[in-house]
């Protein structure tokens, strides 16, 4: 940013040509650069897009009646927004976050709200290095026919450091067993690092029902392997 002293001719101008902007403050007039939004259009972006349109335009074609199923059903499911805890999803919102779950895990689009809502039993975990390396490992078998975990790890954290000011990065799970989560071979082509005994990861892990798209508050914690 630098400030200037315009002639006669350009005396106030103001504006944006290009990357350069002129404006004026209380200093005087200035000048300075803004950057051009770049769309990285990475995989993962592409295929989110992809999930949401293709939930779009499946919302469109759903009946009246199916509409006010899953406004009744987000009242029961009573799931409050992300980035603002007084207000909840409406149907439509519901729809879309529970489909776009099941998208990223291969299941089907739900058109109607299966009326048998199970949510899933509560569960803690531990994060550590087992036979397979590295694997979440339930307190109950969490990992049922009907339902599937979500797990966000972070890269190891430093000394001092915590999972709150570190980015967590989802995991598409993968089972082996019904007690387990194995996230080895995951972590490796994430993050580059092979997990190893004494590295402090954070994670955050929730368990959605199949049958009914009902998901399970996220618990967060950060384990020391072992």
């Amino acid at each position: 940013m630098a400030s200037f002293t315009p002639s006669a001719f350009l005396s106030d101008i103001r504006g944006k040509v290009g990357s350069i902007v002129f404006q004026r403050n209380g200093s005087g007039h200035i000048i300075r650069t803004v950057g051009n939004a770049v769309n990285p259009a990475t995989t993962t972006q592409r295929t989110a897009r992809n999930f949401l349109a293709q939930l779009y335009q499946t919302w469109l074609t759903l009946t009246t009646a199916q509409r006010a199923d899953w406004t009744a059903f987000a009242i029961f499911a009573n799931i409050k927004m992300r980035h603002n805890g007084t207000l909840y999803l409406n149907g439509y919102n519901t729809f879309i976050q529970i489909n776009f779950i099941r998208l990223c895990y291969s299941q089907s689009i739900l058109t109607t709200p299966l009326s048998s809502a199970v949510t899933p039993s509560v569960f803690s975990a531990v994060l550590e290095i087992g036979s397979s390396g590295l694997q979440l490992t339930g307190s109950r078998s969490f990992v049922s026919a009907d339902e599937f975990v979500i797990c966000s790890l972070t890269s190891p954290l430093s000394v001092g450091s915590t999972y709150s000011n570190k980015r967590l990065r989802l995991f598409p799970c993968t089972t082996e067993d019904t007690d387990h989560v194995h996230l080895e071979s995951l972590y490796t082509n994430i993050y580059g690092i092979t997990p190893t005994a004494g590295m402090v990861i954070g994670v955050k892990y929730s368990s959605v029902s199949l049958v009914s798209g009902l998901q399970l508050p996220f618990l967060y914690s950060q384990f020391t392997l072992s």
